[in-house]
Formats: C-alpha cells, sequence, structure tokens
C-alpha cells in the first residue's frame, strides 16, 4: 500500500462545521491509554480511517470504502465533509 494522507488543513478550513462536529464526536469516542496523548493529525491515515468511518455512519453518510482503490479513501472522505457540511448548515 502506498502511504495515503488526508490533508486536515484542508478538512477544517473547508468544512469548519463538519470538523468542529466531527471533532466533538472524536472527543467523545473511548480512548486507548497509549494513544490518548497523540494528537488526531499525527495517527497514521489507517488510525484515523476508523473514526472517519465510524463518525459518518453515526451522520448517516455512507462512506463506501471496500469499492475504492485505496489511494482514493481521502477523496471519498473529502467528498462525506463536503456533504456532511451541506447538511449542517441546511438545518442549522
Amino acid at each position: 500500500m502506498s502511504n495515503v494522507t488526508l490533508n486536515i488543513d484542508f478538512l477544517q478550513k473547508e468544512f469548519p462545521k463538519t470538523w468542529k462536529d466531527f471533532n466533538d464526536f472524536h472527543q467523545q469516542l473511548p480512548k486507548s491509554p497509549s494513544a490518548s496523548a497523540l494528537p488526531f493529525a499525527s495517527l497514521p491515515f489507517d488510525w484515523q480511517l476508523g473514526v472517519y468511518v465510524h463518525y459518518f455512519l453515526d451522520s448517516g453518510i455512507e462512506l463506501d470504502i471496500s469499492n475504492a482503490g485505496y489511494e482514493f479513501i481521502p477523496g471519498l472522505i473529502e467528498e462525506a465533509f463536503r456533504l456532511q457540511e451541506n447538511n449542517i448548515s441546511h438545518y442549522s
């Protein structure tokens, strides 16, 4: 597998409402003592991926990563952030 990353700064800038909601969601998840001191952005993408999938499933947005090549998953996550930003903006 290639070294896939997701531009978190881009997500924070382009989708601020969703990033805040995602961050609140992430803060409420049970933490492993060994990983709790690490900032989310410093975790490898593979570790972050589970949190993104959990968040979007809880938000009712399907993140179909099983049918995508690994290198395309960051784009799917960005699109899910875009959809969620529209949802949050519409209902707030």
